[in-house]
C-alpha cells in the first residue's frame, strides 16, 4: 500500500520530479543548484528542495490526501495552506520575515511573491549567495515555528526565532571559514601569534 501510495504521489507531481532529476535538461538543473549548491545544511536544503515541490505536509496537502477534512490555515485562518502561504503568506511567516530584517538583509518584499508553483526557484535565482542562505534558513525556521504552534506546546515565538536564527549563523560562521581554509580558501599570510603551537616547539627543539 506504501510504495502503491508513493507511486501514485509522484506521478502527480512527475512534472516536477523531473526537473529535479538527472533526465531534466541543462536549464532545469542549473536552477535547482540554487538548492543543492546553496550554502546551507543538508537539512534546509531537503527541506527547500520539500518546498519547491509543494511536497511539506500543509493543510491543503492533508486535504488532498483525505487527511484533514479542511485545507484552511490553522493559525490564521484566511485561506488554504499551501507552502508559499505556509512559509511567506501568513501573518506567522510576515512577522518572523519582518523581524528579521533588523538584522540580515532580505530580498524586498515585492520579492516574495507568488509567482506560479516554481515560485521558490524564481526567488532563488535572483538573488546573491548570501541572500539565498538568509532566505533558505528563513523560510525553514518559519515551518519550524508553524509546526511548534500546530502540534507542539506553541512556545516558540517570533523573538525566539530571530535570537536562534542570529546565533546559528554565527556559529557555523567559523566552521565554514576552517572548510575554506581546507580547500586551500584561507588566507595565505597568518600573523606571528597565529604559528601553531607545535611548530613553536620545533623550533625550540632544533636550537
Amino acid at each position: 500500500v506504501r510504495s502503491a501510495y508513493r507511486l501514485a504521489w509522484n506521478q502527480s507531481g512527475k512534472v516536477r520530479v523531473e526537473a529535479s532529476s538527472g533526465t531534466a535538461t541543462n536549464g532545469e538543473r542549473k536552477i535547482w543548484k540554487n538548492i543543492w549548491q546553496t550554502n546551507v545544511q543538508p537539512k534546509v536544503r531537503i527541506f527547500a528542495w520539500k518546498l519547491a515541490q509543494d511536497r511539506l505536509p500543509t493543510w491543503g496537502n492533508k486535504r488532498k490526501r483525505k487527511i484533514e477534512q479542511s485545507g484552511i490555515c490553522p493559525i490564521c485562518g484566511m485561506t488554504e495552506e499551501n507552502g508559499f502561504h505556509a512559509t511567506v503568506e501568513c501573518t506567522l511567516a510576515r512577522g518572523l520575515r519582518e523581524a528579521m530584517r533588523a538584522h540580515w538583509v532580505l530580498p524586498a518584499e515585492r520579492s516574495f511573491a507568488y509567482t506560479g508553483p516554481d515560485w521558490l526557484l524564481v526567488l532563488l535565482d535572483s538573488l546573491q549567495s548570501s541572500e539565498k542562505e538568509h532566505v533558505m534558513y528563513l523560510l525553514w525556521r518559519v515551518w519550524h515555528l508553524r509546526n511548534n504552534m500546530i502540534h507542539g506546546k506553541g512556545s516558540a515565538s517570533i523573538a525566539e526565532s530571530v535570537s536562534f536564527l542570529v546565533s546559528y549563523e554565527g556559529q557555523l560562521l567559523p566552521i565554514r571559514q576552517r572548510e575554506d581554509d581546507k580547500k586551500g580558501k584561507g588566507p595565505m599570510y597568518r600573523e606571528p601569534n597565529q604559528i601553531s603551537l607545535s611548530t613553536s616547539i620545533n623550533k625550540l627543539t632544533d636550537k
